[in-house]
């Protein structure tokens, strides 16, 4: 099977709004996508699907979420500070995250039980976060994109998490029809702040 992390934001918040509108308009394979999410760690596969493997698993990680996010009772924010592309098979343009200190050591935490459970990473789990926002085939095709995002996310802003959940899939899949939520974070009074 194969799996992600993901911190999953709330869906009241106007950013929210304006990143699926965006992914929707340049990227229309994104049309079905309601929530937004940021991967903390990339996808990783474990060569393990009989269900009393994945009950103890997920009852594992749940436990181990819970007991790093003990003292956290509020929702958890990330502020997103800028516009990014990473080239590859295509061109992706997308947010950069600041992850605070609590992200920072929930992601080492989870690396070194998904490494213990024997998972292989597709990409290196050290590389930087980053929320797609579309991708393309041509570079050329991107700066029309480009010049929108400057445009709509010039400011930092912040996004709420309002949960911590994991996807799945069996490896022949092209989505991920499989999620459970690990750790879900009460709501704040103020949704979102502006600098």
């Amino acid at each position: 099977m194969e799996f992600f992390v993901a911190a999953v934001f709330d869906q009241r918040a106007l950013y929210h709004d304006k990143i699926l509108n965006f992914k929707h308009r340049f990227s229309p394979q994104n049309k079905q996508d309601k929530s937004l999410h940021l991967t903390l760690l990339p996808p990783f596969s474990i060569e393990q699907n009989h269900k009393e493997w994945k009950q103890r698993f997920l009852l594992n990680l749940t436990e181990l979420i819970e007991d790093h996010c003990f003292q956290i009772q509020e929702m958890e924010q990330v502020e997103f500070r800028g516009i990014d592309f990473i080239s590859g098979k295509k061109e992706i343009l997308g947010l950069t995250p600041h992850l605070n200190e609590n992200f920072f050591h929930l992601k080492e935490a989870l690396l070194d039980f998904f490494k213990d459970e024997g998972a292989q990473f597709q990409k290196s789990p050290k590389d930087h976060n980053f929320l797609p926002l579309c991708k393309f085939d041509h570079f050329h095709s991107l700066q029309l994109a480009l010049e929108m995002a400057k445009m709509d996310f010039y400011e930092p802003f912040i996004l709420d998490v309002k949960s911590i959940d994991i996807f799945f899939r069996e490896h022949s899949m092209h989505d991920w029809p499989g999620q459970q939520t690990l750790k879900t974070f009460n709501q704040k009074s103020s949704l979102e702040f502006f600098r």
